[in-house]
C-alpha cells in the first residue's frame, strides 16, 4: 500500500520534508484531502500530490509555481519540456474555493497576469496571512525574459480577500509597486516588505488605516525615505490622498516599525507632514550603515517605549550617552534603549 491508496486521507503533514520531489510520485490525487501541512518543503510542488482533484482542500501552507517549460527532477536537474503539462500552475489555486488560514506562494516572478487572476485569491474569504514571493525556490532557475516588467500587474491581479490580516511581499525585481487593492484591506495589521532590490522608493504605506506592525528589509537601492512613504500635505490642511481613515493622520495605528539591511539608505526626511504614527511604541533600525539621522519627531514621542539600533555606525555615534552623542537628549526619556545589543543604562540606574 502506498500513500496514494489512502483515498479517505484528510490530513497530511509533510512540514520540513525537503527531500520530496514531484518525480517521486505519479498519483491520481488525494481527492478527500482537507489539510496539507507543507510549510518549508522547499520545492515540493502541488503537482506532486495531484492537488487539482483535491477540491475540498482547506489548508495549503505553501504553493510553489514551476517556471515555464521546466520540471525539477528528483536530483535537482533542470529538464526542458516542450509542453506546460508538467507545470504547477498558479491558476491551479482557483480550484480550491475553501482555502483558509496561511498561504505562501513562491515563484511569482515567472507567471502571467492571467494565471494570477485565475488563482482567485480574493474569493478565498478565509485567508488571513499571505506571503507573495516573486522568485523561484530552485537555485539557478531562469526567469522569463522581461518578467519583472509585468510584476506590478501580476501583484495587482493577486488581490487577496478583504479580511486579510498579514501580508508579506518579497523579491520583486521590478520598480516600486503599490497595488490599488491594498488600501481596501481594512483588516490588515501586519506587513513585511523585503528583498525588492530595484525599488528606489517605498510605497505609501501611511494610507493603511489599522496597520500596526511594519517591517522593511533589504531594499538596497532606497537612498531616501520621504514623502511617498511618510504621508505629506500637498496643500495647507490637505492630505496627499483621501484613502486613509483620517486625512490628518498618517500611520494612525502603527505601533512597531523596523528597518533592516538598507545598504544605501542615507536620509529619512520628515518635512512638512501630517500627524504621523501617534501610537508608535517600538522603533528598530538594524544594519543601516549610511543612515545619517532619525526624525526627531519620532524620538520625542511619549508613546515610544523601545529604541533599538544595531550595526548603524553613524546613528550609534549620534545617540551614544557617553557624553559625545549629540542627540542623546532626544532619546533619553525612552524606557528601553538598546545600542548594538547592549542595554543603555541611565545615570542612577
Amino acid at each position: 500500500m502506498t500513500l496514494w491508496d489512502l483515498c479517505n486521507l484528510q490530513t497530511l503533514n509533510i512540514r520540513l520534508c525537503s527531500s520530496i520531489r514531484s518525480s517521486k510520485f505519479i498519483p491520481g490525487g488525494l481527492i478527500n484531502l482537507r489539510h496539507l501541512q507543507n510549510a518549508e518543503t522547499y520545492g515540493c510542488t502541488s503537482k506532486a500530490f495531484g492537488l487539482k482533484r483535491s477540491i475540498l482542500l482547506q489548508t495549503l501552507e505553501e504553493f510553489v509555481v514551476e517556471p515555464f517549460g521546466y520540471l525539477l527532477a528528483g536530483d535537482g536537474e533542470q529538464i526542458l519540456k516542450e509542453s506546460e503539462m508538467y507545470r504547477s500552475n498558479l491558476s491551479d489555486l482557483g480550484n480550491f474555493a475553501l482555502l483558509r488560514g496561511n498561504r505562501k506562494i513562491i515563484g511569482l516572478g515567472d507567471v502571467s497576469r492571467r494565471d494570477a487572476e485565475e488563482a482567485g485569491l480574493w474569493k478565498k474569504t478565509g485567508l488571513r496571512n499571505l506571503t507573495l514571493s516573486f522568485n523561484s525556490m530552485y537555485k539557478g532557475m531562469r526567469v522569463l525574459e522581461g518578467a519583472c516588467a509585468h510584476e506590478s500587474s501580476v501583484l495587482e491581479a493577486l488581490q487577496p480577500p478583504l479580511y486579510l490580516e498579514s501580508l508579506d511581499i518579497n523579491r520583486m525585481n521590478g520598480p516600486t509597486a503599490f497595488p490599488s487593492w491594498m488600501v481596501s484591506l481594512t483588516m490588515l495589521k501586519r506587513i513585511r516588505l523585503w528583498a525588492c532590490f530595484n525599488w528606489k522608493t517605498l510605497p505609501p504605506m501611511w494610507k493603511l488605516p489599522i496597520l500596526e506592525h511594519l517591517e522593511i528589509w533589504e531594499m538596497k537601492n532606497v537612498k531616501e525615505v520621504g514623502q511617498e512613504f511618510m504621508g505629506a500635505e500637498t496643500e495647507k490642511g490637505q492630505a496627499s490622498s483621501s484613502s486613509s481613515v483620517n486625512n490628518n493622520i498618517a500611520f494612525p495605528s502603527l505601533k512597531y516599525l523596523k528597518f533592516q539591511s538598507m545598504d544605501d539608505w542615507q536620509e529619512w526626511n520628515y518635512g512638512h507632514l501630517l500627524t504621523t504614527m501617534p501610537l508608535l511604541c517600538s522603533l528598530k533600525i538594524n544594519n543601516c550603515l549610511k543612515l545619517k539621522s532619525l526624525p526627531r519627531h519620532f524620538l520625542q514621542k511619549t508613546t515610544l517605549q523601545v529604541f533599538d539600533i544595531i550595526d548603524c555606525a553613524i546613528l550609534t555615534e549620534r545617540y551614544s550617552r557617553n557624553g559625545t552623542g549629540e542627540d542623546w537628549h532626544y532619546i533619553s526619556h525612552i524606557p528601553t534603549i538598546t545600542i548594538d545589543g547592549e542595554d543603555v543604562k541611565r545615570d542612577g540606574n
